[in-house]
């Protein structure tokens, strides 16, 4: 006989779900900080919860350096800080079980290395899954850029109550102040004709709620200007206002776009920079809302964008394409803006400073970031399974091809395509040596040159990556002459050596930006002593009366002067007097 215990299905569902949920609120309070992060810990007067954007909740705090380098304690258990906390923000705040919020301390404090203030924000980025990157990449870049002031965000991890809430970045607020929007104070109710030029901060908005003025854009829609400062306005303030965006708005849609009008009210340097952020990370969302502007005082300063806040909506769609280009959202002003010769000019001046600079050091920044937070944004993980980024190094990856996959689009369009970083890339030697294969990889050098060792070199060979596409280079048509600079050919045939000659323990140097390759026989040239009257070399020193230039068998320049030079490694070298040029081998 066989006894079955019957369970009608909806019950069981509600059953399972109830259990379910039991355990995801277990696992979730069974989270703990990562410890490799400072530790954040508030506490609100008796426990109250925070469930609202407008009433502050008093409360305690106190930074736990956690061991991390550089960073100062604030406060401590036994003598926490005073402030207040409320929610803040718009979607992240009703979508996310995961709040942001404001904080709001009794007296200024420095925390976390920025500068004293009382305002700060605690941001929750529950919505970013590309490894809490665009924010931070998108401040780094304002940052490079030089835009005016770019806040400060650093990643904490937070206990609430002693209940651990995860990962956050303590972020500077945009407000009005010395040490972050340095302009005058617009006093509330102002109705002097000088003290209502400025100074101003405004925010082109997507939301409606808080007190703003609107007019119709030349493509019409409705752009929102929410005021910061002043918070009050007098009708001579809302006047100055709403002419000053209107005639920016009339300057900006004139059909003669060889005009230079808009740019009496706009300073088109910093919408530039502004702008070359915003498209570097395809935010979609840019121009939409959280986008800033702000004016000195004066009725001769312009409106600066800026400062950079939200990011986002960055990468939320292809990389191949600009932003005002069939948006998401409508994008305010930039799309005509961008239809000025001028601006065009200017966007692909800054996209060429950001190329030679800045490109290399924020992919760098990139993988340095992920690995500061991976360990914290898997505990965050654990505690908000429901979103997050349980594998940060993915995630970054994933945010970097997209940034790359942009850049080089925009390189592109603007005729300028971002360097190469070579040591992201593996060359191989390939040829009859080794059936054409992978079993040669060339080293990267500190000096951006790739080189290899100890090979017998014969028959026909190539430099390629594994792809035959990245890199492939080849045969420019000549034959290649040991010791002797080599310019490459892309995509060029097989190369072979002068005579079909054959090289045993050879020694390949490549340096890819200049395409130009170094075969080095080292039985072709030993020590030279050249007259003595001119240089000599005694093991690793070249002695010379006269002025001299060492350079690299790529041209690089090594060290140059008289008397005695001290050459740093063994390799091979090209000598220069001014008069004669020798190749050198120092073993």
């Amino acid at each position: 006989m066989y006894l079955f215990n019957c369970v009608r299905l909806p019950r069981a569902k509600a059953l399972l779900t109830s259990v379910f949920v039991v355990l995801a609120a277990a696992l979730s309070y069974a989270a703990e900080p990562s410890g490799t992060l400072p530790l954040l810990h508030i506490d609100t007067e008796n426990g109250a919860a925070i469930t609202s954007k407008e009433d502050y909740v008093n409360a305690s705090l106190y930074l736990d350096a956690n061991g991390v380098s550089g960073v100062e304690p604030v406060g401590s258990a036994d003598a926490p800080v005073s402030l207040k906390i409320k929610g803040r923000g718009n979607y992240t705040w009703t979508g996310f079980d995961k709040k942001p919020y404001r904080l709001k301390f009794d007296k200024k404090v420095s925390i976390l290395g920025m500068k004293k203030n009382k305002h700060f924000g605690l941001l929750a980025h529950a919505d970013d899954n590309l490894g809490f990157l665009r924010n931070a990449v998108g401040f780094e870049l304002s940052r490079k850029l030089g835009l005016a002031w770019t806040p400060t965000a650093e990643p904490v991890e937070v206990l609430l109550n002693g209940e651990y809430i995860g990962l956050y970045f303590l972020t500077e607020l945009i407000r009005v102040d010395p040490g972050r929007v340095d302009i005058v104070e617009q006093a509330d109710n102002a109705t002097d004709a000088e003290a209502v030029t400025g100074g101003w901060l405004v925010e082109i908005d997507n939301y409606d709620t808080d007190p703003h003025i609107e007019i119709t854009e030349g493509n019409g829609e409705r752009i929102i200007f929410t005021y910061k400062t002043p918070e009050i306005l007098s009708s001579a303030q809302g006047s100055y206002l709403t002419s000053q965006m209107t005639a920016i708005n009339a300057a900006i849609y004139t059909s003669d776009k060889s005009s230079t009008e808009w740019e009496k009210y706009v300073d088109i340097d910093a919408l530039a920079r502004y702008y070359v952020v915003q498209e570097i990370l395809d935010d979609c969302e840019s121009f939409h809302g959280s986008c800033y502007m702000h004016k000195q005082l004066g009725n001769d300063t312009k409106w600066v964008f800026g400062p950079a806040w939200d990011f986002g909506n960055a990468y939320q769609r292809g990389t191949s394409q600009y932003i005002w280009d069939s948006p998401t959202f409508n994008q305010t002003w930039i799309g005509e803006i961008y239809k000025f010769p001028r601006f065009q000019a200017k966007v692909k001046e800054v996209w060429r400073e950001f190329c030679a600079k800045h490109y290399a050091d924020t992919k760098r920044y990139i993988g340095t970031f992920a690995d500061k937070i991976s360990a914290a944004a898997s505990a965050d993980a654990a505690r908000w399974p429901n979103y997050g980024n349980s594998t940060e190094q993915a995630a970054a990856n994933s945010f970097l091809s997209k940034f790359v996959s942009k850049a080089k689009w925009l390189g592109q369009q603007w005729e300028y395509e971002p360097p190469r970083d070579w040591s992201d890339y593996t060359v191989y030697l390939r040829g009859n040596l080794n059936g054409w294969g992978l079993s040669n990889p060339m080293t990267y050098n500190p000096d951006g040159t790739f080189s290899i060792e100890s090979i017998d070199l014969h028959e026909q060979f190539k430099l390629a990556t594994e792809d035959w596409n990245t890199i492939d280079l080849g045969s420019n048509g000549e034959t290649v002459i040991p010791n002797t600079p080599y310019v490459l050919k892309d995509k060029g045939a097989n190369m072979t050596l002068k005579d079909n000659a054959s090289i045993s323990n050879a020694k390949i140097v490549l340096n890819p930006n200049t395409k130009t390759m170094t075969v080095i026989d080292p039985a072709a040239v030993n020590d030279i002593q050249v007259d003595g009257s001119r240089w000599s070399i005694v093991e690793h020193t070249i002695h010379a009366d006269n002025y001299i230039n060492v350079y690299t068998a790529t041209g690089a320049p090594v060290a140059s002067g008289s008397g005695d030079i001290r050459l740093p490694a063994p390799g091979f070298y090209i000598v220069s007097d001014g008069l004669k040029a020798t190749k050198v081998i120092i073993r």
